[in-house]
């Protein structure tokens, strides 16, 4: 029997051993805000703020711009070899990773999200099983419940789906201002970090403000042609066997280069889910 999926709300990993999805996550039933709590800003965090509203402004990532870029992630050989992966719940405006999701659960990947601990303000790491289920978190979107998931494994990942309001072509991240997404994605500094960005959001070299602790992406996938970033070359050549191709332009890598018979072997090709039956939202 197939899990029920949650209420309208929506971030997942499956168990290793099952032979079941775990059900789909929900998209959020209202945008809200997420906000700094810090009283008093740096010159920095003003800046960030002043570019957030800005960006709030502009268009967010249409339904066509959220197809092309899943389609095109799904069709490369950088899924096909990730088999344990990181995805998000979607706000309002972010590109939405519901393809993503129902792929990885059908192909047995290990799948993990972040789930808010108690007081909304810090989050970890959960991996998904066939038994997990939803619950209400903070912003207006589900967690996965951690009484029915498995603690996080963030060394474990080779590929990490990243949210963000906006990211620039150097690939700095803006996000929502609490601090709460670099503190995950430092767990995690072998994977390959890919931002999924609306074309409305990508902004020019050095637009968006950084400080130490803010974790760069490795790569950027927009309007379905990946932007290959100079961090990303040691992490596909070592994670998934190839460098990547620097031009943005090019299509990207498809499934049927050597690089899947490099890894016929890995746990994605030998631990497979039954589709679920349910539509996923």
């Amino acid at each position: 029997m197939t899990p029920r999926p949650p209420k309208p709300s929506s971030r997942p990993s499956p168990s290793s051993r099952s032979s079941r999805p775990p059900s789909s996550p929900s998209k959020p039933s209202s945008p809200r805000r997420l906000v700094a709590s810090s009283p008093s800003f740096s010159p920095l965090q003003a800046s960030k703020s002043s570019l957030r509203a800005r960006v709030r402004a502009l268009p967010g990532a249409t339904d066509a711009e959220s197809l092309a870029n899943q389609r095109a992630l799904l069709a490369s050989d950088l899924w096909a070899a990730a088999f344990n992966i990181a995805l998000y719940r979607s706000l309002p405006g972010e590109p939405a990773t519901d393809l993503l999701f129902a792929d990885a659960a059908r192909l047995g990947m290990d799948i993990q999200y972040p789930a808010a601990r108690p007081g909304g303000k810090t989050y970890s790491w959960r991996r998904l099983t066939d038994k997990t289920t939803w619950r209400p978190g903070p912003h207006g979107i589900d967690d996965p419940d951690p009484a029915t998931t498995r603690p996080g494994r963030p060394g474990d990942l080779r590929l990490v789906v990243v949210p963000g309001l906006a990211f620039d072509a150097t690939g700095r991240r803006l996000g929502h201002g609490t601090g709460a997404y670099d503190r995950l994605l430092a767990q995690c500094p072998d994977a390959l970090l890919l931002a999924l960005c609306p074309a409305s959001r990508l902004l020019p070299p050095d637009t968006i403000p950084s400080a130490p602790h803010d974790i760069p992406v490795d790569a950027i996938l927009t309007n379905g042609r990946f932007r290959f970033l100079p961090t990303s070359e040691a992490k596909l050549s070592r994670l998934f066997g190839f460098p990547p191709d620097q031009s943005e332009n090019d299509p990207p890598p498809t499934r049927h280069s050597s690089l899947v018979t490099r890894h016929s072997s890995s746990p994605s090709s030998s631990r497979r889910f039954v589709p679920s039956s349910e539509p996923h939202p």
